[in-house]
């Protein structure tokens, strides 16, 4: 989609509607990116801020150094490059202690899922001979969601490498698996997986997985504590949507829409039940490099949400559901979500859609299919309606007086209604409020043209 026009006529609004944050996003995702460079830690080295607002603003297209890039913006290697070799392989030590610590638990787990049982076609069963009913349940918890975990290559493989490091996991930081774990480590291992391999890809997977859990920790909590943590979060996504684009946050209150129903699956999973995988990793990049509270995540799931707003808006709950559990990921382009949430991040006070003015609503419907269709219907009154044996006079001002004038006129016929009529009937309450309507309307009026002239 090239033209700002295609997208507010796809929101459902008239260009001026998009705030300068919004205009300003989608011409920066129309500018050519950087070319790709592979001399992230030379850089780095050089001028580390300017390093991760490049990677923010300019998306690296190198994906070889993904892993170096998401470990130093998320501070899991400090910002000094002479470090991060020995980091590494400090933490490799580390995790072969750790596996010989567990071997006794390991070792029945390979025994007991052999690298075929991760095949759909494998009939597989819960371990028997595993002793311990808790481990004995969280092997194959984890085992179901692995073999439904994809990957592109080495799949059978990859699944086993899964399953073993979420069971590590588990047994070093007793934070129990919780499905949706899975979605994660997968991304990570096929991220790291395009340039290690052996117990050095383990080592890897395993440290930032563990890192990032650090962070995502609340996300995948359980009972009343998970309870609170996603009510807490859909309100604060709540609170931007109502700043970013009001109409939208008052319509999806009153259809009475469950936010975390679709938010959960969003945010705990970081988009990757959304969107492929070579969709997620510029999107994390940008995620990881911009905060490592990774708070970007908030203002892209409203961005998501006002870019379907006229959908929503045009249906009623069920429709909602249907376009928010279905994301058509094919409509705006990754790159232009990410600027704009973005754009919305920076400028936090200001909407991503302005509430229409009176002439734009008017231009609005005058564009609409339903305005030009009862401007060419003649409605005439029935024969003996009251209405139509009443005289109709002209009107006291001209074609060309001003619309202020104009409404001036009907105020001051009105008034002169109201001094000929019984100040305690029906009649002159109705015409009362008719008078006060028609002041604050013009007021409003008055208000928006000295506005438009502004500009």
């Amino acid at each position: 989609m090239n033209d700002l026009r295609d997208i507010a006529k796809q929101l459902g609004v008239h260009t001026s509607s998009l705030s300068a944050s919004f205009v300003n996003a989608f011409f920066i995702t129309q500018t050519p990116q950087e070319t790709a460079y592979d001399d992230f830690a030379e850089q780095f080295a050089i001028n580390p801020g300017f390093e991760r607002e490049r990677t923010i603003w300019r998306p690296n297209k190198v994906e070889t150094t993904l892993p170096l890039r998401w470990k130093v913006f998320l501070s899991f290697l400090p910002p000094t490059p002479e470090l991060w070799k020995k980091i590494d392989e400090e933490r490799k030590d580390k995790y072969i202690e750790l596996c010989k610590k567990y071997h006794e638990q390991l070792t029945a787990f390979e025994k007991e899922n052999p690298i075929d049982s991760y095949s759909p076609e494998f009939l597989s069963k819960e371990p028997k001979e595993i002793e311990d009913m808790s481990l004995r349940r969280t092997i194959w918890e984890i085992k179901k969601d692995a073999r439904r975990t994809h990957f592109d290559n080495d799949i059978l493989k990859k699944r086993f490498l899964l399953h073993k490091l979420l069971l590590l996991h588990q047994l070093d930081t007793q934070f129990e698996y919780v499905q949706g774990m899975n979605e994660i480590i997968s991304i990570i291992i096929e991220v790291f997986g395009t340039n290690k391999n052996g117990v050095e890809l383990e080592s890897e997977v395993f440290w930032f997985f563990k890192d990032l859990m650090e962070i995502m920790g609340d996300w995948f909590k359980g009972g009343d504590d998970g309870v609170r943590w996603i009510s807490k979060r859909c309100e604060v996504i709540e609170s931007i949507l109502e700043t970013k684009d009001e109409e939208l946050a008052i319509h999806l209150k009153t259809l009475k829409i469950e936010m975390q129903l679709f938010l959960l699956r969003w945010v705990r999973l970081l988009f990757c039940q959304v969107y492929p995988i070579k969709t997620i990793k510029p999107m994390w990049d940008v995620i990881f490099a911009f905060s490592g509270r990774l708070s970007l995540v908030d203002h892209i799931c409203v961005v998501m949400i006002i870019l379907q707003r006229a959908k929503i808006l045009d249906g009623d709950a069920t429709h909602a559901y249907s376009v928010l559990f279905n994301y058509p990921i094919d409509e705006h382009s990754p790159d232009f979500i990410i600027n704009l949430a973005l754009a919305s991040c920076m400028w936090f006070e200001q909407p991503l859609i302005r509430n229409l003015y009176f002439k734009q609503r008017v231009i609005v419907k005058r564009e609409s299919g339903f305005w030009r269709k009862q401007k060419e219907q003649k409605l005439i009154p029935p024969k003996n309606s009251v209405i139509s044996q009443i005289p109709v006079p002209s009107p006291s001002f001209t074609p060309n007086s001003s619309l202020l004038d104009k409404f001036r006129s009907i105020e001051q016929h009105l008034k002169i209604a109201l001094q000929n009529i019984d100040e305690d009937s029906d009649t002159a309450e109705e015409l009362k409020k008719a008078l006060s309507d028609l002041f604050q309307l013009r007021n409003d009026i008055q208000s928006e043209e000295n506005f438009f002239v502004m500009f």
